[in-house]
């Protein structure tokens, strides 16, 4: 321990200058958002606007679809003050605004402007090399015939990059854990040109697709149900370019974007290689975590492919948007997982079409989306949002949503209690109250499933209620507190599948934060979880304690963190600081302490270096995990490292 003080007071002693824009952007989003968003492509976008600020008095609702940090309600008042002021000249105009509070006007400072650049086409050049590491030989590791892993313990990931005013691209190559060099491993690139006229935008390569509410297709992250309000005013760009790590959730081929007068459309074809496994001329599984360590996992390799023609047509008259989209999916072949009870209506036929129709009503101080959806058979689902600010210290959202049974999609991710657009009907209230220096939230959902679904063989219904509190002390000071109790409905064991049983979790945690120093911060979080089911109740509880040193050229952040889980449905998820475009929120469960560090170094504008070591100790365990990832000993270590070079 002496010597670890004595690593952190040498590290403390390099450090000098101010904590990044993008950086104090991530803590801000973090302390305002309780689940993660899109992290990595988060902080891609920001450091393109902090190269190429924004021009807020040409601002326009196709800009903030790719700009993070401003949203549909915070763009109509900017909009709203500039109709009846004029242009903006200065960050100081930004203040008056309602609900744009001192810290938020400092966190989109640097990413903004108020005159039109001026500055040429000029293309840069980045590559970032990514190294981590368990040192800890698993079983996998250790066997010596074919069941084994084929190749080395080091995760290595490579990307180049160009970015410029209206264009970007990238080539990168990923080797996972156990994979072979070159053999099993992910290739991706992509492409994206903005372009004046009447075509907007082109990408070619590796994108994500966005359509309406997420009911026919999405390759986005869906904002959860424990998120602020105006997150759900977030406007998402229909296509963007996807340079993430992802190694199945992206399209493949080509989109062009284009509008003409008040009519707007997207077009993309993707074609994609199926993974997973095949069987009587059939798709039986799809394989999306992207790991080909053995051999077994290689023969899962291109049993098939997927493709995509999708297009979106919007028509926009003042403040209303109408849109007509469709999607048609050609498979391979049919996709037929087990015929299980809850795998029903899941399969997907060779060609496969869906439409929908999506909306958006918008106001200054409230705003009506939706979308409204079939497959070939006339199946239908629904998603409908309405939020209302009657001033500018109160919102409420309601949420109506409805996903038929048999309804089928692929690749469709949106807001609703289950992962999959089938089988749900739910109703949401939330309401947010903003003070001065306190920020209340609330919550209810209630949602039922019309047929079986996993664990879970009858009809079913549950209701989950949110509560948390901002309290921001002082200048230097925060506390939040959050509870979340969720009720569900499940089997009431193994052998009796006519009879349902309820099941209670509940989650409370305390976030504690002070800033010691200017540069120094100390972050602590205590979390509480119950889950009960019948008389049975199991607890969890944890505790961590953070330490956040940033300037212009070191960054420094550590934590130690003890955990006491009864069961794996008491486990707690925490988001630890980790390196730039790599992110972690590793499941804290069983008896158990951690600790990590994690160190930045930036010695000259165009390059910058990582380094992470974290440390898991199970002290009442022999062996930890199972199968090829079991591992001989109590505690378990991973080393990450990073570089990032920008010509």
């Amino acid at each position: 321990m002496g010597k670890l003080i004595g690593i952190i007071l040498i590290l403390f002693s390099l450090i000098s200058k101010a904590q990044s824009p993008i950086d104090k952007a991530l803590v801000f989003w973090q302390e305002m958002n309780n689940q993660e968003i899109e992290l990595e492509e988060f902080t891609n976008n920001l450091q393109f606007y902090l190269e190429h600020p924004l021009n807020v008095n040409n601002l326009t609702l196709e800009q903030i679809q790719n700009f993070p940090l401003i949203n549909l309600k915070q763009f109509l008042i900017i909009q709203h003050f500039k109709q009846k002021n004029g242009d903006y000249f200065s960050i100081q105009e930004f203040y008056l605004l309602p609900q744009f509070s001192k810290l938020y006007v400092e966190i989109l400072a640097p990413f903004i402007s108020f005159t039109p650049s001026i500055e040429k086409e000029k293309l840069r050049l980045y590559f970032l090399s990514r190294i981590i590491i368990k040192p800890e030989n698993t079983k996998g590791f250790l066997k010596s015939d074919s069941s084994g892993y084929l190749g080395s313990k080091l995760h290595l990931y490579n990307r180049f990059q160009i970015k410029s005013k209206s264009q970007r691209g990238f080539i990168s190559w990923e080797k996972d854990k156990g994979e072979i060099s070159f053999i099993g491993n992910t290739y991706k690139y992509g492409y994206q040109r903005n372009v004046k006229g009447i075509i907007k935008q082109i990408n070619l390569g590796s994108f994500s697709a966005h359509i309406g509410e997420g009911l026919i297709h999405s390759n986005n992250f869906i904002i959860g149900k424990t998120n602020p309000i105006e997150s759900f005013q977030a406007i998402t760009a229909p296509i963007k370019i996807n340079s993430g790590a992802s190694e199945y959730n992206f399209e493949n081929g080509i989109a062009v974007m284009s509008r003409y007068k008040s009519i707007s459309n997207t077009s993309f074809y993707s074609r994609k290689i199926i993974n997973g496994e095949i069987e009587n001329g059939a798709i039986k599984s799809i394989k999306s975590d992207g790991l080909y360590n053995t051999y077994s996992q290689l023969e899962k390799k291109n049993i098939g492919a997927i493709s995509t023609y999708g297009a979106l047509t919007q028509f926009k008259c003042n403040k209303t948007i109408i849109g007509y989209n469709f999607t048609f999916k050609s498979l391979s072949s049919e996709y037929k997982p087990p015929d299980t009870y809850y795998n029903k209506n899941y399969g997907l036929d060779a060609y496969n079409l869906n439409q929908s129709l999506n909306y958006k009503f918008l106001s200054n101080k409230w705003l009506l989306r939706g979308e409204l959806a079939i497959d070939k058979e006339l199946n239908k689902a629904s998603n409908h949002f309405f939020s209302f600010s009657p001033d500018d210290d109160f919102n409420i959202l309601i949420n109506m949503r409805s996903f038929s049974s048999k309804y089928k999609s692929y690749q469709s991710s949106t807001f609703s209690e289950s992962s999959r657009v089938q089988n749900e009907k739910g109703v949401y209230f939330a309401a947010e109250w903003n003070l001065p220096s306190l920020k209340l939230y609330s919550s209810i959902d209630f949602f039922s499933h019309q047929t079986p679904k996993y664990l879970v063989h009858l009809p079913s219904q549950g209701k989950e209620f949110t509560l948390f509190g901002n309290w921001r002390i002082n200048d230097s000071t925060s506390l939040k507190l959050f509870y979340k109790i969720e009720q569900k409905e499940e089997d009431d064991n193994s052998l009796i599948l006519d009879k349902l049983t309820g099941r209670t979790s509940q989650h409370l945690y305390a976030y504690f934060k002070i800033r010691l120093t200017e540069n120094l911060r100390f972050i602590s979080r205590f979390d509480f979880t119950t889950y009960q089911k019948k008389s049975e109740v199991y607890k969890g509880q944890a505790a961590y304690f953070d330490f956040i040193y940033r300037k212009k050229k070191h960054q420094f952040a550590s934590r130690l963190a003890w955990i006491d889980t009864e069961n794996w449905q008491t486990r707690i998820y925490a988001y630890e600081y980790d390196m730039l475009y790599n992110f972690s929120i590793p499941a804290y469960y069983d008896e158990s302490f951690r600790y990590y560090i994690n160190y930045s170094f930036k010695p000259t504008s165009k390059v910058q270096f990582w380094i992470k070591y974290g440390r898991t100790i199970f002290p009442q365990k022999t062996t930890i995990g199972s199968g090829l990832e079991e591992l001989e000993g109590s505690y378990k270590s991973e080393l990450k490292t990073q570089v990032r070079v920008r010509f």
